[in-house]
């Protein structure tokens, strides 16, 4: 409930931001959507440096996870919007596009975990099970692409499976965690290497509207979703 009140609260408050300063539908209609995702990496290192395994951790990891299904499948549908507004394809190509996208996407990710939940961590602990979950990660986001789904839905529902049905190992995945850091630290560094200064003062006003919306609608989502799911003030 939190996690789609923040995603579904943040879309309408970044477009009605935007298209009050002069922002057309279209552009606005997708900048919405994109604000709904929040970036797990980065939480995910928080809570593991900070050695917190409470009950607040796990919703925040969760919330943070399904953050970017809600935001993929909001895109989706957005795109389809503006598509469908712009005037350039038809009513049937509008849906096929999001039932492709994310559709396909679950039918990857069961298609792997299920299997990979049987199999992985049945020879021995350590090197093995690492290479399992690279291989199953590397697989399941090679034949995302290949086949043109979302490979972040595709590899969110394939982890979901095999951390839930697994039942022969604890964590399956838990040895990427030993060896994430050069992979995260190249994450950041294209990251930034991406960023054009220019670029971000040239947004202006658009821009600073847009990041005042996002965090108004982040945080009155997450308080609407909190008293909706009837969610105690503190937790631990």
């Amino acid at each position: 409930m939190i996690s789609i009140s923040t995603a579904i609260i943040t879309v309408l408050v970044v477009i009605t931001g935007l298209m009050a300063v002069g922002v057309p539908a279209g552009l606005a209609i997708l900048l919405g959507c994109v604000a709904s995702a929040t970036a797990p990496a980065a939480t995910l290192d928080i809570v593991l440096e900070s050695d917190d395994k409470g009950f607040f951790s796990d919703l925040l990891l969760s919330i943070v996870a399904l953050d970017d299904v809600w935001g993929l499948i909001l895109f989706s549908i957005g795109v389809a919007v503006v598509m469908a507004l712009s005037g350039n394809t038809t009513e049937t190509f509008h849906y096929f596009f999001v039932i492709k996208d994310i559709g396909g996407a679950l039918l990857l990710g069961l298609g792997l975990g299920f299997p990979a939940a049987y199999l992985t961590g049945r020879i021995r602990k350590g090197q093995p099970m690492l290479m399992e979950a690279l291989g199953l990660v590397f697989l399941c986001g090679g034949l995302a692409l290949l086949l043109e789904v979302s490979f972040l839905v595709a590899s969110i529902v394939m982890g979901s499976v095999v951390a839930n049905f697994a039942s022969h190992h604890e964590y399956p995945f838990h040895e990427i965690e030993n060896i994430e850091w050069p992979f995260m630290s190249i994450f950041f560094v294209l990251a930034g290497a991406s960023l054009e200064f220019i670029s971000v003062m040239e947004i202006g006003m658009i821009g600073i509207v847009y990041i005042l919306s996002r965090i108004i609608g982040k945080l009155l989502g997450a308080r609407i979703g909190a008293e909706m799911s009837g969610a105690e003030s503190q937790q631990t």
